[in-house]
């Protein structure tokens, strides 16, 4: 009873801290509940479990844009536009996530460099490369026994499918 107990806070720490709570979505309570589930499976495991997990989400694909993102070789060979993949996931892996926007000390306090600036932890070439990874990402199709509060095609609770053509 405390081990779940416990597990259950993680989870709801998790939930506020990813950035992928209800803010983002209130009315589509499956679709939250979903997100919660990843949280609470993982709530004692690895924390690159529960990133895989979310990478795969529905929600997440939707609220940080990267179902759908496609390589760029593959906008242009399939329509003849250059057309770069969508970089907030890979920026937001990155800054939220994981390393944060500045290079830390031990005791939190930001590094600076000579000039007393801070230290930034990534490049806009880093994010560029994060983002190529997150591409083919696609919805797989809706099944008919979910209640769904926006009709569409896409599922909002099966994980998303790699598409290695996207």
């Amino acid at each position: 009873e405390g081990e779940d107990q416990l597990c259950q806070r993680m989870a709801w720490s998790l939930y506020e801290h990813l950035n992928v709570g209800t803010a983002s979505n209130p009315d589509n309570t499956e679709s939250n509940l979903y997100t919660y589930d990843i949280l609470n499976r993982h709530c004692f495991g690895s924390y690159f479990d529960i990133l895989k997990e979310l990478t795969f989400s529905p929600k997440t694909g939707e609220q940080f844009n990267h179902a759908d993102s496609t390589a760029i070789r593959m906008a242009w060979d399939t329509q003849g536009v250059l057309t770069f993949p969508d970089e907030n996931y890979g920026r937001e892996i990155m800054q939220l996530f994981t390393i944060g926007l500045h290079e830390l000390h031990p005791d939190g306090t930001e590094i600076l460099d000579k000039y007393g600036r801070v230290t930034q932890t990534y490049t806009n070439r880093d994010i560029l490369s994060n983002s190529r990874i997150f591409t083919g990402f696609m919805f797989t199709p809706r099944r008919g026994n979910v209640e769904e509060l926006f009709r569409s095609e896409k599922s909002r609770q099966d994980p998303l499918r790699i598409d290695v053509d996207k």
